[in-house]
């Protein structure tokens, strides 16, 4: 497998050098027509509350291109002493019916460690305007998970949804700061709203991963599944590129799961400037007119932006 690094696509910089918005974290393609797209991220704004943006983009003489301004927020954060109070980032978007399902990450700062975050749902008639579900979250800590779980990832094929997502396993005080540990895990749905955890593990921790972010889980073929996914280490991952997100693929394997990580497929760090050139994550790939294509954001979990590479599997 390879990749072919393109250009660092959105920053807020190039759009305003005074607006009040900073990120542009966790973004996800979806198709709207033969070569357009509307791209999902997630920005903060001037009090650091995460709320969701869309961008047009199309591909064009073979290379991914952003169109227009970037629009939004689609929706504000929650009401006070909500799970999303304090930040609504979106992670998935897809087209049920008529309708445009966003699931996302509510986010709550918390006393004794840095936050709770939890899995909310809204939904749009345009793609534009959202509102949410509900108050409360549709997945949350349970008996099964008491940390937090979150960045769901989640796809439908006919009455059948199944979401990949983060799970928390724990806390750690690593050099006086609490750091989060996580996995990650699978849930099954028949509407996409009440879900049924596996509570299996399919990401474990190893020497080389040692916290699991943001999968992505697509078809190859039809039938080989790919699941890219970020990686960490628990210590310096803010500001040492050896131990900062990257992003590698996982191959599943005959048993339900079974996934094989490949570090070695690891995107590349770094191209023609500094946006990318110690950090990698948050990757969404999709396939278009037989290319797959990769957003991911570089530096600072988003602050810098995100751009793309295509995977030459």
């Amino acid at each position: 497998m390879s990749w072919i690094k393109g250009n660092q696509l959105f920053n807020w910089s190039k759009y305003s050098s005074d607006s009040v918005f900073t990120h542009a974290s966790v973004p996800f393609a979806l198709p709207e027509g033969e070569n357009r797209f509307l791209i999902y991220f997630g920005s903060r704004n001037a009090s650091g509350h995460s709320v969701p943006f869309c961008i047009q983009a199309q591909f064009n003489e073979g290379k991914l291109e952003l169109i227009d301004q970037p629009i939004g927020p689609l929706m504000e954060v929650g009401e006070l002493g909500s799970f999303d109070d304090s930040g609504v980032m979106p992670t998935c978007v897809i087209k049920n019916g008529d309708e445009y399902w966003m699931y996302y990450i509510g986010w709550n700062p918390q006393v004794t460690v840095s936050y709770r975050l939890s899995i909310g749902l809204a939904i749009s008639k345009d793609g534009i305007h959202f509102e949410r579900y509900s108050n409360a979250p549709i997945m949350d800590r349970c008996l099964e998970e008491p940390f937090f779980n979150t960045a769901p990832y989640v796809v439908k094929k006919g009455y059948a949804w199944e979401m990949f997502y983060v799970s928390c396993t724990g806390w750690h005080i690593i050099d006086h700061r609490t750091e989060p540990q996580y996995t990650i895990k699978s849930a099954q749905s028949k509407d996409g709203i009440h879900w049924e955890r596996s509570n299996k593990i399919l990401l474990d921790y190893d020497e080389v991963g040692q916290a699991f972010g943001r999968p992505c889980v697509i078809s190859i073929n039809g039938h080989d599944r790919c699941m890219f996914f970020s990686y960490r280490k628990l210590a310096g991952y803010r500001n040492e590129a050896g131990n900062a997100y990257q992003i590698a693929v996982a191959k599943k394997g005959e048993a339900e799961d079974n996934w094989q990580k490949y570090y070695q497929d690891t995107l590349p760090l770094g191209i023609s400037d500094d946006w990318d050139e110690m950090m990698a994550c948050y990757g969404h790939v999709f396939e278009h007119q037989g290319k797959f294509l990769m957003l991911y954001n570089g530096n600072d979990f988003g602050k810098t932006g995100f751009g793309y590479a295509e995977w030459k599997p």
